[in-house]
């Protein structure tokens, strides 16, 4: 105001101030946009029911949103690191006065929240359908005993006599009906083990 170029001196107050409040505003509208997201996100874990869709659509959201932030602070950055001279002290005042560099802070550690919450979420949808896929190839695998030990029978009914000890003579007294109990006591005892295992 009092220098010897008033104008010059306008114009730099202008641009400095300008940056800072344009990123100020930016993580105001994005702090706001993660607290509703994050509340969202909290209201779908905790409902009885939660639709695939609806999650999926709000995790990508979630998403775009932390990496367009994590772009406006880089861009920050950038403009931050090329003003000169009287601007730079603008600048730097303002974001001091205004305390940017924690909102800033605030606003990353916000993200690593939601980033942590969508890594859990992740992985206990993977653990769902790990366990999903267990049970479905332990089904198969129960129902490709039991067809053996009935092959077994049959085998050891349908071929000639050797007068040799061995797997097919024990089946050879093992009804149909006893090779499918003992199949399915072998299948029980099996489930149960895995899950002893995985308590």
């Amino acid at each position: 105001v009092v220098g010897d170029q008033p104008q010059d001196c306008r114009d730099d107050w202008f641009r400095g101030l300008s940056i800072c409040q344009l990123y100020n505003a930016i993580l105001f509208i994005y702090g706001a946009i993660l607290k509703s997201s994050y509340s969202q996100l909290t209201d779908l874990l905790d409902a009885k029911r939660t639709r695939n869709g609806e999650l999926n659509r709000l995790m990508a959201n979630i998403t775009v949103s932390l990496d367009h932030l994590e772009f406006s602070r880089l861009e920050f950055k950038e403009a931050r690191a090329g003003v000169q001279a009287d601007r730079a002290r603008i600048v730097e005042d303002t974001c001091a006065a205004w305390q940017l560099d924690t909102l800033i802070s605030s606003a990353l550690e916000r993200t690593d929240l939601i980033r942590s919450r969508i890594a859990r979420l992740l992985e206990a949808r993977k653990s769902r359908v790990d366990k999903t896929v267990e049970l479905i190839l332990a089904g198969i695998g129960g129902v490709a005993l039991v067809e053996l030990f009935l092959s077994l029978t049959t085998a050891s009914r349908s071929l000639p006599r050797d007068d040799f000890p061995g797997i097919l003579d024990v089946f050879l007294w093992l009804p149909p009906n006893g090779a499918i109990a003992l199949s399915s006591a072998l299948l029980v005892a099996i489930f149960i083990y895995i899950y002893l295992a995985k308590r």
